[in-house]
């Protein structure tokens, strides 16, 4: 629960009324609930499976996005630090910055953040985060209901996805059906989808569980993506009611903005069309037939006489953070509208233990006709978080800026682990593009990675490296870290600075970790290596008898920029993880692997497919660029996986990635 509570400033209201109960339900690993209670500081545990004690640091950043209404329930611009209060175990957190969803400058307040910084890699910051910040992703749910109801909901959508106004959405769909339709996919196929075969009967309203198996799917899909969640849903008082997805929606950080298509509704007789007898001085104010029509509609919602289902609709748009519509035009114009309420806020937040499980906190706000709502949770850094950067590298980058000298590649490899977590592998290669560093001279790295899902940082590090002794032009270092991460929209951001010249450089590599919580038969990253990290190196790290880096005593040093030079024969590494044990031994026994370069089969080399030490299976082998005549410049690389298919006929699975060859 969100405990105890300043008496003043209004609080959102709980949606879980049962948050003990919901959150024993999470730690049974149930539904998409399961991977928000898993060990935030797993990198530090021996075996996945283990929930470890850290010593917990006295503060972290947490960041959270929370939108604020007036009481008639238009979104509220240009709120300060000042006017929000975070409560969490009962005792207030400062409020670190508050940043309006859609403006580049932080609001004003005593504590709204510190000095701006104009250098290179500040600005850079800063456009990727106004680039964030204009996403909004919306869920569009065709909810199971009766014939005449679907028939009203297809119609709007298509009419709407017809309009040229709504090109610039990320819009996926969910039809009553269980069809759905990705973000990327476009408004045409989006009307092509509601005008298919299916559109031409209606499912059984009286939907089973795989339904909504597939809805809580799909919202969870919604919550590891950038930005700004909406969900829009249609029902009608027959079948499936909104509030079916209000759990599902808090957990996404998404806001639902319902529609209902038929239903009970108050028709008051004659409504803008009644006339009332003018006075002398002209017609009775507020007494027209609209406006008597109007109060009510909004009596007898009050009073409750508009029927279950209606109010129904309103809790599950009051609960969540979003309102009711009339259709879907109504709707995205709302959602558009409500983007002046959103604010990003950082407080200084103070968890009681890193267990794995997230952290529940209230927030509330001074104003008291104001209202605020948003997530019931935060999720703090895990173990290895280093904290900001350096003073003198910001002073470096902002009084330098970029530098033509240092050159930063990023890239990052994902894992699928146990309990529903990635482990992610990183890494970094900090070249001198021009002179080379001065005679003991040292490098400064910082790294962090930022959960645009959760809008923070996830974990930092820092770290001084000496360059090699005698270094040539082309000097080189590698770096690479490693942790398990949730799943959600990351972006990795490695910031490097030499001590003797302070010329500075920067890479940002952004990915996505899915979610891991159903069966299912999934792959690794594909790792070009032609190293493996020095003892020196892995001392840096903790020890991990899991390491999928690990190749035969090997933990390979993958080269970020993935380039090579013709001589060089990297090794490929790649896992696959069955769901179970009988198809990981259909795998051993049937299935083939192929490296291909650019699709030419001359240029193809067999990899081997065995088991792996801990678990999963190892698909590795040599990419023999000594033997191919390829041609500097980016080339591809294929990991072609063959299995048998129906008469006799071979099934093939492509995974794909990235290498250049050097001049």
């Amino acid at each position: 629960m969100c405990l105890s509570q300043p008496r003043r400033p209004v609080v959102w209201h709980i949606a879980l009324a049962d948050f003990a109960s919901r959150r024993r339900i999470v730690k049974a690993r149930v539904g998409i609930f399961r991977w928000l209670l898993i060990c935030e500081a797993a990198a530090a545990c021996v075996a996945p499976r283990g929930h470890c004690q850290i010593e917990a640091r006295a503060t972290d950043t947490a960041n959270v996005l929370v939108w604020v209404r007036d009481g008639s329930g238009a979104p509220v611009s240009g709120l300060t630090a000042d006017d929000f209060v975070v409560t969490e175990n009962g005792v207030r957190d400062r409020v670190i910055a508050v940043r309006s969803f859609f403006t580049d400058a932080p609001a004003a307040g005593r504590n709204s953040g510190k000095a701006k910084d104009d250098s290179a890699a500040s600005k850079a910051a800063e456009a990727h985060e106004k680039s964030w910040q204009s996403l909004t992703h919306v869920l569009v749910i065709i909810s199971p209901m009766s014939a005449a109801g679907r028939q009203h909901a297809l119609l709007d959508a298509i009419q709407f996805l017809s309009r040229s106004d709504n090109e610039g959405w990320k819009i996926a769909l969910l039809d009553d059906a269980g069809e759905y339709v990705h973000y990327g996919a476009g408004v045409d196929t989006l009307r092509k989808a509601l005008k298919g075969p299916k559109a031409h009967f209606s499912p059984n309203s009286k939907t089973d569980g795989s339904w909504m198996w597939k809805a809580s799917r799909a919202i969870e899909e919604l919550g590891i993506l950038p930005g700004r969640h909406a969900i829009i849903v249609f029902s009608d008082r027959y079948g499936m009611g909104p509030s079916n997805f209000i759990g599902p929606a808090v957990m996404a950080q998404a806001a639902l903005y319902t529609i209902q298509i038929s239903g009970p509704e108050v028709v008051v007789p004659f409504g803008g069309a009644a006339e009332v007898p003018s006075s002398e001085s002209g017609p009775i104010p507020f007494v027209t037939g609209e406006y008597a029509a109007e109060t009510l509609k909004s009596t007898f919602s009050t009073l409750g006489y508009l029927g279950e289902d209606q109010s129904e609709r309103l809790r599950a748009a009051d609960e969540t953070g979003g309102l009711a519509a009339r259709d879907l035009k109504d709707a995205f114009g709302r959602i558009a509208g409500d983007s002046a309420g959103y604010y990003l806020l950082s407080f200084e937040a103070k968890p009681q233990e890193r267990d794995g499980t997230w952290h529940p906190f209230s927030v509330s706000i001074r104003p008291s006709h104001l209202s605020v709502k948003g997530p019931r949770f935060y999720m703090v850094p895990f173990e290895s978080a280093a904290g900001e950067m350096p003073t003198e590298m910001k002073e470096a980058l902002s009084s330098n800026g970029e530098s033509h000298g240092l050159h930063v590649a990023a890239n990052a490899w994902l894992f699928p682990d146990q309990g529903g977590v990635h482990f992610g592998a990183f890494a970094a290669e900090l070249n001198w593009t021009s002179d080379a560093p001065s005679p003991g001279s040292r490098l400064k790295i910082y790294a962090e990675l930022i959960n645009e899902s959760m809008h923070g940082v996830a974990g930092s590090w820092f770290e001084e490296k000496e360059w090699p002794g005698d270094v040539p032009t082309s000097a080189s270092l590698h770096w690479q870290r490693e942790a398990h991460i949730y799943p959600g929209s990351y972006l990795l951001r490695v910031i490097a600075m030499d001590t003797a010249s302070r010329k500075t450089g920067t890479g940002t590599y952004a990915f996505m970790a899915r979610p891991l919580d159903l069966p299912a038969f999934r792959f690794s990253g594909i790792v070009l290596a032609d190293n493996c990290l020095s003892t020196k190196e892995q001392e840096r790290m903790r020890h991990n008898l899991f390491d999928p880096m690990l190749l035969d005593g090997c933990k390979l040093a993958p080269t970020a920029a993935a380039r090579f030079n013709r001589g060089q024969n990297p090794t490929v590494l790649m896992r696959a993880y069955p769901p179970n044990e009988k198809l990981a031994k259909l795998v051993l026994n049937q299935w083939k692997a192929y490296a291909i370069v650019n699709d030419a089969q001359s240029q193809s080399t067999e990899l081997e497919i065995r088991s792996a030490e801990v678990r999963g299976l190892l698909v590795s082998g040599k990419l023999m660029l000594s033997q191919m005549s390829l041609k500097p410049g980016p080339h591809q690389l294929t990991v072609l996986l063959v299995l048998p298919g129906e008469k006799s006929k071979k099934q093939t699975i492509p995974l794909t990635t990235k290498f250049s060859i050097e001049p």
